[in-house]
């Protein structure tokens, strides 16, 4: 019950609904209906790769707030990336291959479940490392998509979250067993 009373979580929700449509009215999601984020060219990057990208860093990092166009952007510094360094190059494009390779038919045609089993068995190479800690750093080092993804951001300069929303949960058990207030 919330007995008029805002509490941190529902401050981040609302906060997040209200961000994300000034982000939509910015431009910064896709209007439904519109083309696919992924069809724009990507500098260092074929199409193909970019699209196989694009999926990798969704199901890596899913976020419903966040339109295609995000992850397209974070695709394209990728690519960016990639054109200046051939090893790098070399790296994300024989792993974009290994995906195909890795099962029945091309991976984008897979279903979403069999894409994440082909995920969770290369998480160990260092082309998984690769796009992972990309999309990770450009994803969550964003602030503009802070409140959408649900981060309320620093709270060093607010005295730390203890000072700041660190017990304002009510769904956690308290000591007895029971949920919050």
């Amino acid at each position: 019950m919330n007995n008029g009373k805002i509490n941190r979580r529902r401050f981040l929700i609302d906060g997040s609904r209200a961000a994300g449509l000034a982000v939509g009215a910015a431009g910064l999601l896709p209007a439904s209906g519109g083309p696919r984020a992924w069809a724009r060219e990507v500098a260092g990057l074929s199409a193909p790769e970019a699209e196989k990208l694009l999926r990798m860093a969704r199901l890596l990092y899913p976020h419903d707030a966040l339109g295609d166009d995000v992850y397209a952007r974070i695709v394209e510094a990728l690519g960016r990336k990639m054109a200046g360094d051939a090893a790098l190059r070399t790296l994300v494009a024989e792993g974009l291959t290994g995906l195909d390779n890795g099962g029945a038919g091309p991976w984008l045609r897979r279903p979403e479940a069999a894409q994440i089993a082909a995920l969770r068995a290369i998480e160990e190479t260092p082309f998984f490392a690769a796009v992972r800690g990309h999309v990770m750093h450009d994803l969550y080092f964003n602030k503009s998509l802070w409140a959408l993804v649900g981060y309320p951001g620093s709270s060093l300069e607010y005295g730390g979250y203890i000072n700041r929303g660190f017990d304002d949960i009510d769904w956690l058990p308290d000591d007895d067993g029971k949920a919050g207030q």
